[in-house]
């Protein structure tokens, strides 16, 4: 019997799920007619109650009819995995360069453990594996004392770390700090995780991981770099013109923070700037003045159409991430000598 026929049931009365829905409860499986009755699946904690069969049947059926929200499509699996699981304090990370990986979206946690909170691929790597879940409970949290608040820290006992998988590379980690599912048999959550690996690292490597793939390429130039950048063009340009543009990606932001909640928005800042320094790296420099600012240099003969360059980056970047009409960027030409005063 495969995954999907295991959650959609009847289930045998020897198995994980019949015996794990029976743990809420002090009866054994075998003595109630099917194995577990709905009266029995219902976990609670804090209020919350969640029938672990019907959600992963939910959160499947949602996984398989969804599409893709582009560079976000992580945060919109997050918002799926805290809906359908109740997982009340919880992340997503998502690796963020070759060492780090970094929560994309988050909930339940205060601002210093969601500013805190990392974890470097050799760790993750030696945490997990493609055969589960892995449960961190006691000393075996340690990895985390210094990468949550105190608080939080405190009032996480016990977490599961849920990696999602896609050609045999870690694409996402949710990491259960507080969810009913916590009270779930290990080998309970590794079914859960197995019914929804495949559906939920398809959407990941093609929402994201695609459109990433070449993120090593970009470069982001700091504020203190623009003067030396400024000098170098200007000493290299000849006959051509040096064009000096700033935007903010703030409009686009919000309104991609509208459609994702649980989106942390440093993160999806840093993965717009990225974007926009990826999309213009054969012919401009991109500095981030901080925020949603960035600034686009390069050197033009004939010069290139301003408002046309900034449409483009902001239907380039509206799509990346999976949004339709939005506020246009708005522009502003800088000259060399302002620029360099104001960095």
């Amino acid at each position: 019997m495969d995954l999907i026929d295991r959650l959609n049931g009847p289930a045998p009365q020897d198995s994980v799920f019949a015996r794990a829905f029976a743990l809420r409860d002090s009866r054994r499986p075998e003595e109630t007619e099917s194995g577990f009755d709905d009266e029995n699946i219902v976990l609670t904690a804090s209020g919350t109650a969640v029938d672990a069969a019907a959600a992963v049947r939910a959160l499947l059926k949602e996984l398989q009819v969804q599409r893709v929200y582009g560079i976000t499509t992580p945060s919109h699996l997050f918002s799926l995995l805290h809906r359908h699981l109740a997982v009340e304090r919880g992340a997503l990370l998502v690796p963020a360069s070759e060492v780090d990986h970094l929560p994309q979206a988050t909930a339940g946690l205060d601002r210093t453990s969601t500013l805190r909170l990392r974890a470097t691929d050799e760790e993750l790597h030696g945490l997990l594996s493609h055969k589960g879940v892995r449960i961190l409970a006691g000393q075996q949290r340690e990895l985390f004392s210094n990468r949550l608040s105190r608080s939080d820290y405190r009032k996480s006992p016990r977490l599961a770390l849920f990696p999602f998988f896609h050609h045999q590379q870690l694409l996402a980690t949710l990491i259960v700090f507080e969810s009913p599912i916590l009270d779930l048999e290990p080998t309970v959550l590794d079914v859960i995780l197995g019914a929804l690996s495949d559906s939920a690292g398809r959407l990941l490597f093609q929402g994201r991981q695609r459109p990433m793939g070449n993120r090593s390429r970009s470069v982001v130039l700091q504020r203190f770099q623009i003067p030396d950048t400024v000098r170098r063009l200007s000493d290299s340009r000849g006959t051509r013109e040096l064009q000096i543009v700033e935007t903010d990606l703030d409009p686009i932001a919000e309104t991609i923070l509208d459609i994702h909640p649980h989106l942390d928005r440093e993160r999806l800042l840093e993965d717009m700037v990225d974007t926009v320094a990826l999309l213009a790296s054969a012919t401009h420099d991109v500095a981030h003045l901080g925020q949603g600012r960035v600034v686009l240099l390069g050197l033009f003969h004939p010069p290139l159409d301003s408002e046309l360059l900034i449409h483009l980056v902001g239907r380039t970047i509206a799509h990346l991430f999976g949004i339709g009409p939005h506020t246009p960027l708005a522009l502003r030409e800088r000259s060399s000598d302002e620029l360099s005063r104001d960095a």
